[in-house]
Parts: structure tokens; sequence; C-alpha cells
């Protein structure tokens, strides 16, 4: 059985492995795994199966090993590194491999496991803030966010106006009403510098005080970045009120 791995490298392609006989049947799609790479080890993750290799079944090494205690990735996001790869014309590894926290780009050594469970720890105990009183929308806010709920599939929205207009509360009702719509729905708010992101979490957090809120930015690094990931990839369990 051999499977095709992205691996943090230039590769016109995923690399292809051997797979062990006792991972058989098991849904690994998407699993990081440790494979050999010249003389050294590195991290890889396993996007597909390959039925028929295009070198000699012979020449291809095996993988060193399934890191079973992290959760596979899922279609969307590897669909969205695929995306992000081909748009700015990178090896798909190169974006997919680095997207992972730094506590998962590394080989796994004898504290993995425990950093994994710290980490998760932390992610479970997030603390959140009060949440914040209803505001009521002006009328111009309530036809930019009518005007968000019409449309379907993506579509580009300049929304206008000066610095404590009111902005915020036009993208939190959006979210808001997405929310309600699927119990697996996420959303995804970009800002242009780390400055801006410590108001723009503590609106949110307030806004949704039950929400999973993962911050991530080139300041997430170590531990704290494996936290946000964990948070992003389970968004809808409950966290405990303050």
């Amino acid at each position: 059985m051999f499977v095709d791995v992205l691996l943090d490298r230039p590769l016109p392609a995923p690399l292809v492995y051997r797979l062990d006989e006792s991972n058989a049947g098991k849904d690994i799609i998407g699993s990081c795994v440790v494979v050999p790479l010249g003389r050294e080890e590195t991290v890889g993750i396993v996007i597909g199966f390959n039925a028929a290799p295009s070198i000699d079944a012979g020449r291809v090494r095996s993988v060193r090993r399934v890191v079973a205690s992290v959760a596979p990735l899922s279609q969307h996001w590897l669909a969205l590194t695929r995306f992000a790869a081909d748009y700015y014309q990178y090896g798909w590894g190169e974006v997919a491999v680095p997207a992972l926290p730094p506590l998962l780009r590394k080989v796994p050594g004898a504290r993995f496991e425990g950093s994994l469970a710290r980490a998760r720890a932390k992610s479970d105990s997030q603390d959140l803030p009060p949440p914040a009183a209803a505001v009521q929308l002006t009328t111009e806010q309530r036809e930019a966010v009518a005007a968000l709920r019409s449309t379907h599939g993506f579509a580009a929205f300049l929304l206008y106006g000066v610095t404590g207009s009111g902005k915020t509360e036009v993208y939190l009702e959006a979210i808001a009403e997405r929310l309600v719509e699927s119990e697996s729905a996420q959303a995804l708010v970009l800002v242009p510098e780390i400055n801006l992101s410590p108001a723009l979490v503590r609106a949110v957090a307030m806004r949704f005080p039950h929400a999973r809120i993962a911050e991530m930015h080139s300041g997430t690094v170590g531990s704290s970045g494996s936290d946000e990931r964990n948070r992003a990839h389970h968004p809808r369990r409950r966290c405990k009120d303050r």
C-alpha cells in the first residue's frame, strides 16, 4: 500500500511512500506522518493513496510513523492550502506543512505527547470575557447586513465608514447569522496588522461568549500556535462560562 505525502520542499508533486500493513483500512488521509528524506527524517501530510507508483516499488521507502495522536486534517483544510499554493505558485507542501503550528512541524520527540496534552488542556480551558450587551443596529448597518445576507457563494463587498462608525458591528452581525445556519459553520476575520487583533478578539469574544476563538499570526509561536490550531479545528465545542 502506497501513499502520496506532502513535504515542505520545492517539489512539483508529493512523494510516494510505502505504508505499513498495520494501517490498512484506516482513514489516514490528512494525517501527519514521519518519513525519511535523504539521510534525515521529516514531517509530511498524507493526501491520498497511490495504487500505481511511477517508480519501481522496490525503491519506495516506508513511512516511519503515523502521528496518530493528532487528528487528520480535514478535506476543507487541505483544499484551502492547495488553493493558496496554486494562487501563489508554490509547491503544495511548501504551503501545507508550514501552515501547521511549530509543534506539529517537527519530528516528534520524547516530550511530544506531553506538549500536545498541555496544548489541548490549555485550549479546552479558554478563559472568556462576560457577554456584551445587545447592540441596536442603525438603519445603515441593517442595510449592510441585509446585502451580505442576500448573496450566495463568494462575493466581495466594500463597507465604507470612518473610524468609529460601527463597521465592526456589521461584521459581528453577519457572523452571528452565519453561525446560526449550521453547527459546523466557521468565520474567518482578517486584519491588516497584528496590533489591531487584540481589540477585535475582545469584541468577538464578548459577542460570542460560547464560541471557540482562535487568534493566529506570526506572534503565536510554540505551544501557543498549537492551542490556536486546536481551537480552529474544533470551533463549535462549548467552552465554560467565566
